[in-house]
């Protein structure tokens, strides 16, 4: 079993992660949404819970009506700018000018893709 456990004033407070009380942002709306981890990851697959997301079930249905080629485009343009948002964030701090600003490209081309579908 495993659970998410936080130190606070009054002690330990510890929580059983469950197939029930897993909770994720999709990346398409920012709405969030519930998840099975088990139902999230193959057995064979390197489990990575910072890098993996999640769409949400409407967001979900959207880009499986998009037209392939506008898919691929889409996810290459979401994963150049997260790559850039996360090396600017680890190289520069949260706070910075350029990771902010880098985080409000990313936050515009998720709205943008919100038009899809």
């Amino acid at each position: 079993m495993f659970y998410i456990k936080e130190r606070t004033e009054n002690g330990e407070v510890k929580f059983d992660i469950t197939d029930e009380n897993v909770f994720t942002t999709c990346p398409g709306c920012g709405g969030e949404h519930q998840v099975d981890l088990a139902g999230v990851f193959d057995e064979d697959e390197k489990i990575d819970l910072f890098g993996t997301a999640v769409y949400c079930e409407a967001c979900s249905k959207k880009m499986a009506g998009m037209p392939h080629r506008d898919r691929d485009n889409f996810d290459a343009k979401m994963d150049q700018l997260m790559e850039h948002f996360l090396d600017t964030t680890n190289r520069d701090g949260p706070n910075s000018p350029e990771a902010k600003a880098a985080g409000e490209r990313l936050k515009t081309a998720l709205k943008e893709g919100k038009r899809y579908g």
